[in-house]
């Protein structure tokens, strides 16, 4: 099943984000594809610890300029050490919604 997610007004007012919420939801599942252009490395890391299938479509260039040095290094050995699973679109930011595709 696929399914757009967008934010609620109480995500933005410090309630339970349907981002996270859609995420850990689906977390367990065998398949998860993110398109999400700006998503921290450690978050990244715990969503998909235990999920054996698993894609992210992204602009590595704006993902990786987004954080800071800390991060970016974090986000570069993530990439590294995934890119067979790491597809990078350039432009996906133009793309407001966040995919999770779990079968």
């Amino acid at each position: 099943m696929n399914r757009l997610i967008y934010h609620s007004e109480e995500g933005y007012n410090r309630g339970e984000s349907p981002f996270d919420r859609a995420i850990r939801e689906t977390a367990d599942s065998e398949e998860v594809w993110i398109v999400c252009p700006f998503i921290g490395p450690s978050y990244v890391k715990s969503i998909l610890k235990g999920v054996d299938e698993w894609r992210i479509v992204t602009d590595v260039e704006a993902w990786i300029a987004t954080f800071g040095e800390e991060s970016q290094g974090s986000i570069q050995e993530f990439i590294e050490e995934n890119q067979e699973r790491i597809h990078d679109f350039p432009d996906v930011h133009a793309l407001s919604e966040f995919f999770i595709k779990n079968r």
